[in-house]
């Protein structure tokens, strides 16, 4: 209890000194336009759009819910703007991450902190140098990370000055320590039944792998690794890549799940989303497995035989790093996949009066700190929007004991998707095979799976899926497992590929895979279809899902474009999505309107037959003109005829 006053206290007394210190810079501001916060009276439609502009007030892009980064004339002010409810200036808190703040204001003010810099899209790296420049620092990077950052060292005592900066989005703290993720399947998936019943081996499938180093030399993996930077040879890299693509030449029950596709080797060094935007282009990559994530939480090092403390800000957080990714999904519609992590019990030492390292340093004293989870130990990269995140099972379909679970910190689900992640064998370098265990383990079986739908999707509807048609078919097919409906530990439940595969199969008579989009303007907002199923039918699921614009790093609620899904019987009657409830992470899925995850399922059990309606609703589209989706229906009993949109009459 000690702890947490004086951690309140800190982070009080943290964020008055740095607002002083903003009020006197900004009080010495000139010019004739700066940015605001300007928060409106629900979603700004394309006439009040018109009217800012030509007031001379440019939304730069948007900030949380009602709130938008705005550039206007200085003294601008809300009288007149009836659509308008507050006009504000960015306070330091929105500015500057909280472990930041801290490590900050425990700093002396000549002494250097490393930083990440998020800048407002734009902004040239030349600019954001002499920016830096000005205030003391110096750049890290030699050009733009992915997403308009950057790594800085800057004096403590000009970090809130640098924060002030209009070209400036938020700072964050510097980078932390990169970790893969193991601990020391097929069948479960059905990718067997897959393979027999559709011939799905991933043939011409390329993807990516991103880890502590290289893919090593294996006669199962021969021929089919392309090294993309050259890198030291890692064990786990190369259990990985045999999970995906391994052939199983020397040991059968070691097949990967994609044994015809094909692997380019990256180690996680550097700016990982660039490297995949470049891969894409170069070697034309269908999808990206990541089976890391940043030290987090408790960890023991077995090198210096103690325990690390890493501060538990970043579990469920929504930082610059995870929009990079969320920003990669949307321009370039890659599958990206990340594991969920293994932090979910690690409990640091059980003797506090031995010695352990407090690298977090966040909260002042030496009061043991909790352990990690079980809810909301899931990092930075899965808590991303539009990127997969596996959680590990194990053989048998029951939860593992280390798989990190959800939710993040604005309610999201996470993981989406679950399959085995423990006792997989697969290659380690020079012709060997060892059995590993970890979420590092259950990401490539879901991304060898992914090839697979891949393959399919080019040789019977002649094209790739969307990654949001990925999400949508992962989500529609999977097991329930654990706790009725979608869950924070294994997600919407265990994958199974090969009813993902059969659905894609059927579409192309039955059109239960649909891509469409909704618009901004008030009369395109939604769109229906109809479909009829056979007396007799027991279940029936409907997915919704789209690849959302990246939000404000540290928002509030990350989603950006809010979707709604409705299905309704003939008679009237309106089914609605699962939703979880955050404040009661254990507590069973209810039904209701969802409004933080861009993956929505409604499931209906013994529907009867009969005619149904789908209906898909923009609630908010606050970035772009229109909103792509995914929609994806999956009964037990097939459906009579085909899918069909029903017109907008309006």
């Amino acid at each position: 209890m000690k702890t947490t006053r004086f951690a309140k206290l800190l982070v009080s007394t943290v964020f008055l000194v740095l607002a002083i210190s903003t009020l006197a810079i900004a009080s010495s501001k000139s010019g004739s336009e700066k940015l605001y916060i300007v928060e409106f009276r629900g979603e700004p439609d394309e006439v009040q759009l018109e009217a800012l502009r030509l007031r001379g007030m440019m939304i730069v892009d948007h900030y949380d819910s009602d709130k938008y980064w705005v550039r206007a004339e200085t003294g601008t002010t809300a009288a007149a703007i009836p659509f308008i409810k507050k006009i504000s200036n960015p306070e330091i808190s929105d500015k500057i991450t909280l472990p930041l703040a801290v490590s900050t204001a425990m700093t002396k003010p000549s002494d250097k902190v490393t930083a990440t810099v998020l800048f407002f899209d734009g902004i040239s790296y030349r600019q954001a140098s002499s920016l830096i420049s000005s205030m003391g620092g110096v750049v890290l990077d030699k050009q733009m990370l992915y997403g308009d950052r950057l790594t800085v060292e800057l004096p403590a005592g000009s970090v809130a000055k640098t924060a002030l900066s209009d070209s400036v989005r938020i700072i964050e703290a510097g980078p932390r320590e990169k970790i893969t993720l193991n601990m020391r399947s097929a069948k479960a998936s059905n990718v067997v039944a897959a393979r027999s019943n559709f011939g799905l081996y991933g043939s011409g499938v390329v993807g990516g792998i991103w880890d502590g180093g290289a893919v090593g030399n294996h006669p199962d993996l021969e021929g089919r690794i392309i090294r993309g930077e050259k890198s030291k040879v890692s064990d786990h890299a190369t259990h990985v890549a045999g999970t995906i693509v391994g052939s199983g030449a020397l040991r059968p029950s070691a097949e990967g799940m994609a044994p015809l596709a094909s692997l380019v080797s990256f180690d996680f060094k550097g700016d990982v989303p660039s490297e995949m935007a470049s891969a894409v282009r170069d070697y034309g990559i269908s999808f990206s497995n990541n089976s890391w994530s940043y030290s987090n939480g408790w960890s023991y090092h077995y090198i210096l035989k103690l325990w690390i403390w890493w501060g538990d800000f970043y579990f469920g957080h929504y930082s610059s790093e995870s929009a990079a990714y969320d920003k990669l999904v949307y321009d370039d519609d890659l599958v990206i996949l990340f594991a969920a992590g293994n932090d979910r019990g690690e409990k640091g030492p059980t003797d506090y009066s031995l010695k352990y390292l407090d690298i977090a340093k966040a909260r002042g004293d030496d009061t043991p700190h909790p352990a990690d989870g079980p809810y909301r130990s899931i990092d930075v990269t899965g808590s991303a929007k539009n990127v997969i995140t596996v959680g590990a099972v194990k053989q048998n379909g029951r939860m593992s004991s280390f798989s990190s679970w959800g939710p993040t910190k604005d309610g999201r689900i996470k993981p989406e998707i679950s399959t085995v992640g423990t006792q997989v064998l697969s290659t380690l370098p020079d012709g060997k095979y060892d059995s590993w265990s970890g979420t590092s383990m259950a990401t490539p079986g879901v991304s060898g799976a992914v090839a697979l739908l891949f393959e399919q999707y080019r040789n019977d509807i002649g094209r790739d899926p969307s990654a949001a048609e990925i999400r949508a078919l992962l989500a529609v097919t999977a097991k329930d497992i654990g706790k009725k409906g979608p869950d924070y530990s294994c997600g919407f439940g265990l994958m199974d590929i090969n009813s993902a595969a059969q659905l894609v199969a059927d579409s192309t008579q039955s059109g239960i895979i649909i891509r469409d989009a909704v618009r901004k303007a008030k009369t395109h907002r939604s769109k229906s279809y109809s479909f009829e199923i056979a007396k007799g039918t027991k279940h029936l699921k409907v997915a919704l899902a789209w690849i959302d614009p990246p939000a404000q790093p540290n928002a509030k609620k990350a989603l950006v474009n809010d979707l709604n899904l409705r299905l309704r019987r003939d008679s009237g009657v309106e089914e609605l999505p699962w939703i979880l409830d955050p404040s009661k992470p254990k507590a069973l899925a209810t039904k209701g309107n969802n409004d933080v995850d861009n993956i929505e399922l409604i499931e209906v059990h013994n529907p009867g037959g009969g005619k149904w309606t789908i209906e898909v609703n923009a609630e908010r589209i606050n970035k772009s003109n229109k909103q792509k989706f995914a929609l994806v229906v999956f009964t037990d009993n097939g459906i009579n005829g085909k899918v069909t949109e029903v017109k907008n009459t309006n």
